[in-house]
């Protein structure tokens, strides 16, 4: 099954604790946790932002929203075949290696509803 080619020059997304991201707040480059037990960042783009914060993080209140946006052209950033929460393979972008700070453009928090599912934020996080 051939696979869907990704958007060009997008915006993507990483999900973050708040408790993580303050601990790396002033340095030049952020560090997720699954670089050391994965190898890579993981990112979403829009469509995939919510599905993967509903399978992955539903309930956690003390999360935030990365808003990036990584050049084509960056040999670290790969889009690989991955099988979605529902099962289905689908192409996510990798990041392997940190993300510079520059990549980002926007943070949100990543609010949970009553019912502890997401939906896609407005309010920015407090820089």
């Amino acid at each position: 099954m051939k696979l869907p080619t990704p958007l060009i020059n997008q915006v993507l997304y990483h999900i973050v604790d708040s408790t993580t991201w303050i601990a790396q707040k002033d340095a030049q480059s952020y560090e997720a946790s699954s670089r050391a037990s994965e190898g890579f960042v993981h990112l979403s783009n829009r469509e995939q932002i919510l599905k993967t914060a509903n399978a992955f993080f539903k309930g956690q209140k003390n999360l935030l929203l990365l808003e990036l946006f990584i050049p084509d052209s960056d040999i670290l950033l790969k889009w690989e075949s991955v099988v979605n929460p529902k099962g289905v393979l689908e192409p996510f972008p990798h990041y392997y290696g940190k993300l510079a700070k520059e990549f980002i453009r926007q943070i949100y928090l990543l609010l949970p509803e009553t019912d502890g599912t997401f939906f896609f934020p407005t309010q920015l996080y407090p820089s």
